[in-house]
């Protein structure tokens, strides 16, 4: 387990990291003692404040819109709904593409990334209200931008329909990767397989789309950020549109959360007399209801229980709340370590 003085340091770290600009927060100091309540309680190392907030993606690959962007947000029901990009006039898309296109950092996939950044903005996920890494810039002219996407559409040899796909699933997959993870993104190989397993089991067919998993999972839509995000999966719960991966995952919840949850679905699996006998002599044994039910809080409601609560623009969990989590965590950790 982290020391209290690493847990400092963690937290000391993670003050100057967001505050120099993550997600553009600027916290408050009751958002650091939120930060230190649910560290307190935390069941495991696997989520660290500290690198968990080290995500910022550098200012020159921030979302680039037309100055006098006039279009309403899209409502979140409807992000990812093919009608959605009909709203959109070509030459505000062209635009979106040519200046997005300009912002690739590697131009051998300027096409692909700009194209991707557009079928997003046509899939509804901007909401500049939510969105703090979207910059309004000059536009180009009309004719330049309307040209710049009709010569690259043209030469384009992969599925269009395939790139519009995927602008609507990988926020939602980045979403999960930033509830359970803490972070969106670091580069690994292990990092690019977390979103590769769900979007191959929300996807009937293997995706070809000639764009690096740095790129693709992490620089081109990182903007959307989580509480678009999770507005969206919460509206869309009950809809076809979402893939029942992505149903299942809703649910899914912070890593700090993990030995809770493990424990509450072992003491829920204890189906004989002869086993619940057993775990009447465990020195917790009177709070498994404790452990189930603040459980099944969690589950219920995963964004309020995240450290980072506050990039989701949901409140946090009560002072009571917060007392039976840290109640049932050191429960769990009895229980885990008598068994």
């Amino acid at each position: 387990m982290i020391t209290a003085a690493e847990q400092k340091a963690s937290a000391a770290s993670a003050r100057e990291a967001l505050t120099a600009g993550v997600f553009g927060a600027r916290l408050t100091d009751a958002h650091w003692a939120l930060i230190t309540q649910l560290s307190d309680v935390r069941s495991q190392d696997a989520y660290d404040v500290a690198t968990a907030t080290l995500d910022r993606i550098n200012k020159g690959l921030s979302m680039a819109l037309p100055k006098l962007w006039v279009h309403q947000t899209v409502p979140v029901a409807d992000v990812g709904d093919f009608h959605t990009g009909a709203s959109f006039p070509l030459e505000h898309l062209a635009q979106v593409y040519a200046l997005n296109k300009a912002r690739c950092p590697d131009s051998d996939y300027a096409v692909h990334f700009g194209l991707l950044r557009m079928e997003a903005v046509k899939a509804g996920w901007v909401d500049t209200s939510t969105q703090a890494e979207i910059i309004f810039v000059d536009p180009l002219d009309d004719d330049v931008a309307l040209r710049t996407l009709e010569h690259d559409l043209a030469t384009f040899t992969e599925n269009i329909y395939q790139v519009r796909t995927l602008a609507y699933l990988i926020p939602l997959i980045a979403e999960h990767c930033f509830r359970t993870q803490g972070h969106y993104w670091r580069t690994d190989k292990a990092e690019a397989f977390r979103y590769w397993v769900p979007l191959h089991a929300c996807l009937e067919h293997s995706p070809r789309f000639n764009l690096p998993p740095e790129l693709l999972y992490y620089e081109a839509l990182h903007w959307t950020g989580p509480a678009r995000q999770m507005q969206v999966l919460l509206a869309q719960l009950q809809l076809s549109r979402l893939p029942d991966a992505l149903k299942t995952m809703a649910s899914d919840t912070p890593a700090s959360m993990a030995d809770l949850i493990c424990t509450a679905r072992y003491i829920k699996a204890l189906n004989s007399d002869i086993q619940k006998d057993k775990f009447s002599k465990c020195p917790a044994f009177d709070k498994f209801d404790l452990i189930k039910s603040v459980a099944a809080a969690v589950e219920k409601d995963p964004f309020k229980y995240h450290q980072l609560h506050f990039f989701y623009g949901v409140g946090p969990p009560t002072k009571d709340e917060l007392t039976a989590l840290r109640d049932a965590t050191k429960a769990a950790v009895k229980v885990r370590s008598w068994m």
